[in-house]
């Protein structure tokens, strides 16, 4: 909040610091309900162990439907906003921002502020399968494909190129440079 009021951010900034704020409640209201759970009386030392190991295993349920889906709400990014009175982002924008983190590595180029949330959520709508795709190339020549307007063509209309990358016969700088002659 108090980046907020005294910093001029960028909207990606802002948008890092909602889901931060967003991720924090989250985890909080989640560590309530298994205290709240926990709360309940035991009378014997037997169940305080059967409790324990409860406990544990919820934890790690949590963990791994984390990692699993990364994907945080737009109803938690809006309470988040809400919360730390963010005027700077629409509640578009917001809704964009939680579709994109479905996938981290898109969303984290956002936030770094080398895409722009708009092409990001527009190669999210038009290419998403083809993002799926991509997941397991190398981490710089996808974000070399991302953050040019080069590599964004070709991921939405050059599956031609698209597909000598996929299959590591084409580097994306060569296909970059491809595009650009022709």
């Amino acid at each position: 909040m108090l980046n907020l009021q005294r910093r001029h951010l960028e909207k990606n900034e802002v948008l890092r610091l909602i889901r931060e704020v967003a991720e924090k409640i989250e985890r909080l209201s989640k560590q309530n309900k298994i205290q709240k759970s926990d709360q309940n009386p035991t009378t014997s030392g037997r169940n305080s162990e059967m409790k324990s190991e409860k406990k544990s295993l919820t934890s790690q349920s949590i963990s791994e439907a984390n990692n699993e889906t990364n994907r945080i709400s737009y109803e938690s990014l809006k309470k988040a906003k809400e919360e730390i009175g963010a005027k700077e982002v629409s509640e578009r924008e917001l809704d964009r921002y939680s579709r994109i983190s479905e996938f981290p590595w898109l969303r984290q180029l956002v936030d770094e502020g080398k895409i722009p949330l708009k092409p990001a959520y527009e190669l999210y709508t038009k290419a998403k399968d083809k993002l799926q795709k991509i997941v397991n190339l190398p981490p710089t020549e996808r974000s070399q494909l991302l953050t040019t307007k080069e590599g964004r063509r070709i991921i939405l209309e050059r599956d031609d190129l698209l597909q000598l990358i996929l299959d590591h016969k084409m580097a994306v700088s060569q296909a970059i440079n491809k595009l650009k002659t022709e």
